[in-house]
């Protein structure tokens, strides 16, 4: 009786950890990294639905593709990213990097302000969005 209760008391505080770092990082976030974590979410849930499955995760210019299709938060992000290369595309104060393993069975996305001191977010294909400052920056 006792181990299914401390395990409940884990998830709760966990949940609340979670929610908490999750508002600690929106509100740092101005609207430009704010629309940039919404990109980013947006490109994760069409690689998580694996519409590219037969060929593996899909470039960023295939995500692109299917942005307008998507019903999310930030419907017109595809107009206002500018891809520059196969893997990068610029978006706002932001470079969006899409890389993935040479069997496409694998993926990492980062969104790395273009300034030095901005919060930079990272995931792959766990679909975990991680976040942080470079080092030597101050939280303010």
């Amino acid at each position: 009786m006792r181990t299914p209760l401390k395990v409940a008391l884990f998830l709760g505080l966990a949940l609340v950890c979670t929610q908490a770092s999750t508002c600690a990082v929106q509100q740092q976030a101005g609207h430009s990294q704010q629309s940039g974590l919404m990109l980013m979410r947006q490109v994760l849930t069409i690689q998580a639905n694996k519409p590219f499955a037969k060929a593996g995760y899909g470039s960023l210019s295939d995500v692109l593709k299917m942005m307008p299709m998507t019903r999310g938060v930030a419907p017109d992000a595809a107009q206002a990213v500018q891809v520059s290369d196969a893997e990068t595309a610029d978006f706002g104060d932001y470079t969006l990097r899409l890389t993935r393993s040479e069997d496409r069975a694998k993926f990492e996305l980062s969104l790395v302000p273009k300034q030095s001191c901005g919060i930079a977010f990272f995931s792959n294909d766990k679909n975990i969005v991680y976040s942080g400052r470079a080092l030597g920056c101050s939280d303010k």
